[in-house]
């Protein structure tokens, strides 16, 4: 199945912010690993997230499965956290449906 991103020859991407939201961990958390370079993947080469012109990060999907699966060998992540982010990462590529943002002054 091919999303609406891919037919237009765009990249799914997540905010420094929606990244640390689908790892299931604070910003901050990120943010001080990113810094440490402590995102590392098995060849040792560190995860760096691109940046946009305005210097903030984002990651691709295939950054947040390097990050997850770093995480998993660390010990940082079980299972099923792994499954989680993996689930919810296959979702978001399929174009899933979002949940309906709660508006209380709607009718």
């Amino acid at each position: 199945m091919t999303s609406d991103l891919q037919t237009a020859g765009l990249e799914l991407t997540y905010t420094a912010r929606e990244a640390a939201a689908l790892l299931g961990r604070s910003y901050s958390w990120l943010d001080q690993r990113c810094r440490r370079a402590e995102f590392v993947r098995p060849d040792g080469t560190a995860i760096e997230p691109s940046r946009s012109p305005g210097g903030y990060r984002y990651f691709t999907v295939e950054d947040i499965k390097d990050i997850v699966a770093c995480c998993y060998r660390h010990r940082w992540y079980t299972f099923d956290e792994l499954n989680a982010v993996f689930r919810q990462l296959a979702t978001d590529m399929q174009g899933g449906v979002l949940p309906p943002v709660d508006n209380p002054g709607a009718n």
